[in-house]
């Protein structure tokens, strides 16, 4: 996790920027971003974390890429059809 910065101020305004365009174009346009600044982030404090949680429960999945949420939703089953998230979380 030696190369963990943190997340910005900036990263989080991007993801409600790109919750309130909601919109494929504005995200394509900024995916790099959000993925260098808030996906790889979180998969690393998942991974620090990783460990510990074994130790809690041997069984538990701590593959990073499947503890940590997606930025698109998927508007399938619900009645806000939003495409994007303006936040993330990591579950164990």
């Amino acid at each position: 996790m030696s190369d963990f910065k943190g997340i910005t101020r900036d990263t989080l305004f991007l993801m409600q920027l790109n919750r309130f365009n909601d919109s494929k174009a504005f995200y394509e346009e900024n995916k790099e971003k959000i993925k260098a600044d808030m996906t790889v982030p979180m998969r690393q404090i998942a991974a620090a974390f990783g460990d510990m949680m074994l130790k809690i429960d041997p069984f538990m999945n701590t593959v990073p890429t499947k503890m940590v949420s997606r930025v698109r939703r998927d508007t399938r089953y619900t009645h806000d059809k939003h495409l994007y998230r303006e936040n993330m979380w990591i579950m164990f």
